[in-house]
């Protein structure tokens, strides 16, 4: 990510699920809540962007374009955004899980324009919530969260720039934050634009800074021997254009390989799933309009030992 700009890969995930919000066969699996607070942020990014999104978003709710969308109900979605659509929604049922299981803590890595602890931290008032991200991305979430009422006392929008503190840094010196206690901590979409020794570090000041009963949720990316994208379908130029965009991917693992790399980090893996495998439990009889990706796996991990 650029260091004066909010970062294009939250932007584009927002994007995706707005239109897949509008969608009206697939549009559900995208809370409200969620679709409206993605709106918000992304009509808050300076310049050109922004102002794109202020002009499409309002067309949107045109009662023209919504009869347009009904005429298409059997239309199948994007195959993009609807992998964005059950990535979330999965990450959320394993959050919400967490917190009703005990965790009284959410800290959220790389939170990008995600909604969830937004969302969570006015449904749950007796737990505290963090998000940490690029002061870049999180000036334009905090001033559009500023726009619509603020935030409640139990959720912390934290700006930090990790070329200047480590996480290892921030955790022990957030207020009010206990790292004894059972934490959810979340990282969609974050640890493969990290190198591999920055990924081993997260789990470490993780580990170091919670208590028994923490859960790590998060995603990585598969890849070859020779350490590209294991996605049939995706060329060398899929690869450069995520570096033009100043977020290329550094991180990931053989297929199979994240039970083990997790234990060696003390945590175990719980589970881990991809988009195809999501779509017949949350859309069942959904048909993409083209192939899931399943270069992505969503995991769930538990903290171990002391």
């Amino acid at each position: 990510m650029r260091a004066q700009t909010p970062s294009r890969t939250a932007e584009i995930v927002a994007a995706h699920l707005v239109l897949l919000s509008c969608h009206p066969a697939f549009g559900a699996i995208v809370p409200p809540e969620a679709a409206a607070a993605s709106r918000w942020f992304l009509e808050a990014i300076p310049g050109l962007h922004g102002r794109f999104y202020r002009l499409v978003a309002p067309l949107l709710e045109a009662p023209l374009v919504r009869a347009s969308l009904r005429r298409f109900e059997r239309h199948p979605p994007p195959s993009m955004a609807l992998g964005f659509g059950l990535r979330r929604r999965w990450i959320e049922d394993q959050v919400r899980t967490a917190l009703a299981a005990g965790c009284s803590q959410m800290v959220v890595l790389g939170a990008g324009f995600d909604t969830l602890a937004y969302r969570l931290h006015r449904a749950l008032p007796d737990a505290r919530f963090w998000e940490i991200d690029h002061p870049a991305t999180q000036g334009v979430k905090r001033a559009a969260l500023d726009a619509h009422g603020g935030v409640a006392p139990n959720l912390t929008l934290l700006p930090v720039d990790f070329t200047q503190r480590t996480l290892d840094e921030v955790l022990s010196s957030l207020p009010g934050y206990d790292p004894r206690a059972a934490t959810a901590f979340l990282a969609e979409g974050l640890l493969m634009y990290l190198a591999e020794a920055e990924v081993r570090a997260t789990f470490q000041a993780v580990h170091a800074h919670s208590g028994e009963g923490s859960q790590f949720v998060g995603t990585a990316v598969a890849v070859t021997p020779e350490g590209r994208l294991d996605t049939p379908g995706v060329s060398w130029l899929d690869e450069q254009r995520l570096r033009l965009l100043g977020e290329p991917v550094k991180w990931g693992l053989p297929r199979g390989g994240l039970g083990g790399f997790l234990s060696g980090l003390a945590f175990a893996l719980k589970e881990e799933v991809r988009a195809p495998e999501l779509l017949g439990r949350y859309l069942p009889g959904a048909r993409p309009g083209s192939r899931l990706s399943d270069t992505e796996s969503f995991f769930l991990a538990a903290h171990v030992g002391g």
